[in-house]
């Protein structure tokens, strides 16, 4: 019964991802989200329930207000929602964190997300996403890190990290990796540690 449940949480995922499929990067990023479950420390029902959310929580604002999709993003772990952007307005902001806190399953939202009138300049976005790159490329190169457990928003030059480490070991190497990746202002981790069976 449990199995069924789950291969319909899939097809309902799927379904979902279609009909948002304007953006087809969702769609793939919601497939390989639940294929690579099988590796990750998440439990296959935990990378369905994230996909989920993520899926429910980009239909929210689109619908709701473009600048608040198009200028925001989420990540999505366990449950926990880390939003970061930028927004115009302190009004904005609260509409993006209330949108995510009415999605089903969400447990924690982590708000991330900067307020300021001229919005984000072209250059940094530019300067965010070669630093988002940069941190992804050092993680996956590196063969003490499980890198898939991990994901990185780059803000301002502001980064953000969430995911589940495998030990504190790891841990400090990815928030040394981050930290020492050049134009980065700041590091935030929101990582968790492996839930180890007693």
């Amino acid at each position: 019964m449990h199995g069924v449940n789950n291969m319909k949480k899939v097809l309902l995922l799927l379904f979902m991802a279609v009909s948002l499929s304007s953006c087809a990067s969702l769609f793939v990023t919601s497939a390989s989200t639940v294929a690579f479950s099988t590796i990750q420390e998440r439990t296959f029902d935990d990378a369905v329930d994230d996909t989920y959310i993520k899926l429910r929580l980009n239909n929210a604002w689109m619908s709701e207000d473009w600048d608040i999709y198009k200028n925001c993003s989420m990540t999505v772990s366990e449950g926990r929602v880390l939003l970061t952007g930028v927004v115009e307005n302190d009004e904005a902001m609260k509409t993006a964190v209330k949108l995510t806190w009415q999605i089903d399953g969400v447990k924690e939202v982590i708000n991330e997300i900067i307020i300021r009138e001229e919005g984000k300049s072209f250059l940094q976005s530019s300067t965010d996403a070669y630093i988002a790159t940069k941190i992804r490329t050092k993680i996956l190169a590196s063969r003490d890190i499980l890198s898939i457990n991990y994901s990185i928003d780059v803000n301002d030059s502001n980064v953000y990290l969430i995911g589940i480490a495998q030990n504190q070991d790891e841990l400090d190497k990815v928030i040394d990796i981050a930290r020492n990746t050049g134009s980065v202002e700041s590091v935030v981790s929101y990582i968790k540690l492996k839930k180890i069976d007693e």
